[in-house]
């Protein structure tokens, strides 16, 4: 299987192809990035004969969703698809969880990207919604139409998808956090030392990373991300959207071939993945740019605390991020630190074969 990773800025967006004609697209990054770095992906696919057995859309940030809107849109209608054939599409349940006062809130439950420039909104769901509905694509079909949440099996060809998240409770709980009339908080930055943060210098090696603070938690938008484990030829490959992975813990395996980390490489939604009794992988995967300017992307607490670990193991990176933040994270790429913790880490990688 190859897992193709798309350049999604700070978003996520990546393709599992299993080399046996199908595809599955999980999240499309945002809309304004859809030509230039998802739809040439989806072009080359299809030259290939490849086609999308399940577009999976884990949850409504923009970062996630808008490109998928974007994509459906321009690839028209089903069955007589533009850019590439799409069978089945898979949300988190929220359309269907959704009541017509949760409907009539939704405008005024927006809330500001963190950058101040791009809305994210429960109103992108229900956008996606109506253009599959009027474009006539499957949704949820391997549920009836209900909710795919936390236990649904879902067959391939030649794969299992097993869902781990969301539950029917983080839906609840999203549904009435709408209801109550709230917007979904931005988590504020609770760094003490601003300087440290931004200095590539002060540290010495990797191990001094757990020092790092970071207090963050997952907003009721992420708690409800749709969370995943496909098996293919064996394997086992998890990948967490932005779910709170401990929540899941006692579903997880003790080890995984691939696992692609909740919220983009963030401390909190990870913890699972370091420790004493820490889910392993030899792969991990971290999509991000690194460059939000209010918190880490990816969190180097988190990175110390997988390096750490008593094993070999690969780190990949859709962008080349040991230059940013003013070189915080060029212990990374240090042949010394990599011989020392037996791990590599590849930057600006678009592609793995596993």
């Amino acid at each position: 299987m190859k897992i193709h990773l798309v350049k999604a800025q700070d978003g996520d967006c990546f393709v599992l192809d299993f080399e046996n004609g199908k595809c599955i697209l999980i999240d499309g990054g945002y809309d304004f990035l859809f030509e230039n770095s998802l739809e040439p992906l989806l072009s080359q696919l299809n030259e290939q004969g490849k086609t999308f057995e399940y577009v999976i859309s884990t949850h409504y940030d923009q970062d996630h969703i808008s490109g998928l809107i974007t994509f459906i849109e321009k690839n028209g209608m089903h069955g007589k698809e533009k850019i590439i054939p799409i069978e089945n599409i898979i949300t988190n349940g929220f359309g269907a969880l959704a009541a017509e006062k949760v409907q009539e809130l939704i405008p005024d439950s927006e809330r500001s990207y963190m950058d101040g420039i791009h809305e994210i909104s429960a109103r992108q769901q229900l956008k996606l919604d109506e253009v599959c509905n009027n474009y006539h694509y499957p949704m949820n079909v391997c549920t009836n139409g209900s909710f795919v949440t936390a236990g649904t099996i879902v067959k391939g060809t030649g794969y299992t998808i097993r869902f781990l998240s969301p539950s029917i409770n983080n839906l609840e709980k999203l549904k009435a956090d709408l209801e109550k009339h709230q917007p979904i908080p931005v988590q504020p930055d609770n760094r003490k030392n601003e300087t440290v943060e931004i200095s590539g210098d002060f540290y010495t090696d990797i191990s001094e990373w757990k020092n790092i603070e970071d207090n963050k938690t997952l907003n009721a938008v992420n708690k409800a991300s749709i969370a995943c484990e496909i098996e293919f030829n064996g394997k086992y490959y998890l990948f967490c959207g932005d779910s709170e992975m401990k929540e899941v813990r006692n579903e997880l395996r003790e080890c995984y071939d691939v696992i692609k980390l909740s919220h983009h490489g963030t401390y909190h939604g990870n913890q699972c993945f370091v420790g004493e009794h820490a889910v392993i992988s030899k792969n991990y995967i971290i999509l991000t740019n690194a460059k939000r300017h209010d918190r880490e992307h990816p969190s180097r607490k988190l990175l110390q605390g997988i390096i750490m670990l008593p094993s070999n193991k690969d780190l990949y990176c859709n962008y080349d991020i040991l230059d940013v933040k003013g070189g915080i994270y060029k212990l990374l790429g240090e042949d010394e630190q990599q011989r020392k913790y037996s791990f590599t880490f590849e930057t600006d990688c678009i592609c793995i074969k596993c």
